[in-house]
């Protein structure tokens, strides 16, 4: 990836790099954007740039209208699908590897398609795990996402990106010893060698890994889920939560069999960001006993009536009223059933089937609820005529 940061002088000419046919060939360009360019454009307050762009006595300082330069990035986005966006700060407070910048692990750039922010001799490793191979029954009413075996695969690829760094390890041992018997003098071959060593030493190290996906779209396409809205949006949100959570927890088992990567120390990634929200994701994922969870366990009749405004909170109010751990009892009661209804008439039906299927989804697939308990059903009056008596929770959308 071609990449300049947004306080550089020539960042304008940089971002135009693509308008010009044939002028930049072969490699991807980006924008690095910080939050000071950013709150500027919001704003509209003028922005400084400056070279050096972390020199604290500049050669060259430059004052301009961040909002019109915005501007210009996604126009030229749209009319030539370039400049890509790096919001730079974000990553660096996001990055992991950069707990070991003092190592040489610094965030400078990324691979060639933005997926993976990269230190200077590091690889690209990636791996995509295809989504939509995750819908059961796709384009149908009754369409679920199988979270139990996505789970288990991405646990496995998070496997696989670890054997894959054994390998290019193996792989540039033997392009050095390629170098070595080549009959050219040392110091010819020195310059490739000194490089190979570097990216040796980078991958043995921090063993970087990256594990995607791919099909986003179509998955939620299959799921009756538009892309682009608050349901399809909050349900993506879990897809990928349930993505970093599976493959970080793969790495801990890993590091307890194979033993943590050379570097690593847990003193030094204490304050990030992400690994502190990982870390309570991971808590929240093992919810504690409420109130809900003791009115199931205790009573044989259960008829739980739970609010939500749009599935989008609704997946988020899940979590704190623990309607999760209720449901994983009512697995263990032959007889419960849920059913997912509306308190109001129902009159735009594709709006709520798509609300109804996001709630189902997340609670079918999350806990494990056999799909023939749960039950849409937009009809107050088939709710109204439940017997009292059953064992059931009812889920209630307000449109």
């Amino acid at each position: 990836m071609l990449s300049v940061s947004i306080k550089h002088p020539d960042s304008e000419a940089f971002i135009d790099a693509k308008m010009t046919e044939g002028k930049v060939t072969g490699a991807n360009v980006s924008v690095k954007l910080d939050d000071a360019f950013m709150d500027a454009a919001v704003s509209g307050t003028p922005y400084v740039q400056q070279y050096p762009i972390d020199s604290p006595n500049p050669l060259v300082k430059k004052t301009i209208d961040a909002s019109t330069l915005w501007k210009k990035i996604v126009h030229n986005a749209w009319k030539s699908a370039e400049p890509g966006v790096l919001f730079w700060d974000t990553i660096i407070r996001e990055s992991v590897p950069d707990c070991y910048a003092d190592l040489g692990y610094r965030t400078v750039s990324t691979n060639p398609c933005g997926e993976i922010p990269l230190c200077p001799y590091d690889s690209c490793r990636l791996l995509a795990i295809n989504l939509y191979s995750y819908v059961v029954n796709p384009f149908k009413p009754d369409a679920y996402f199988d979270f139990e075996l996505f789970k288990k695969h991405v646990a496995l690829a998070q496997r696989i990106m670890d054997d894959i760094i054994d390998l290019e390890l193996e792989k540039i041992e033997r392009i050095m010893e390629k170098i070595d018997s080549d009959p050219e003098s040392d110091a010819v071959k020195e310059t490739e060698r000194t490089l190979w060593q570097k990216i040796y030493k980078k991958s043995g190290q921090g063993r970087r890994t990256g594990v995607g996906i791919t099909a986003e779209g179509d998955m939620l396409a299959a799921l009756n889920l538009r892309y682009g809205t608050e349901e399809a949006t909050a349900f993506s949100e879990q897809v990928h939560k349930t993505i970093a959570l599976s493959a970080y927890r793969s790495s801990v088992e890993m590091a307890k069999e194979r033993g943590a990567f050379e570097i690593y120390d847990t003193e030094r990634e204490k304050n990030n960001p992400f690994i502190n929200r990982l870390r309570e994701a991971n808590k929240a994922a093992a919810p504690p006993v409420t109130k809900i969870e003791t009115e199931v366990v205790e009573s044989n009749h259960i008829r739980s009536f739970i609010s939500f405004d749009n599935a989008s909170a609704a997946i988020n109010k899940l979590q704190e009223v623990n309607v999760y751990t209720a449901a994983e009892n009512i697995k263990k009661l032959a007889d419960g059933d849920l059913y997912i209804t509306s308190t109001k008439e129902v009159r735009d039906t594709e709006l709520f089937m798509a609300r109804a299927q996001s709630i189902r989804n997340v609670l079918a697939n999350t806990y494990d609820i056999p799909a023939g308990r749960i039950f849409i059903e937009k009809n107050p009056a088939v709710i109204a005529s439940l017997d009292p008596q059953k064992s059931c929770v009812i889920v209630y959308i307000n449109e």
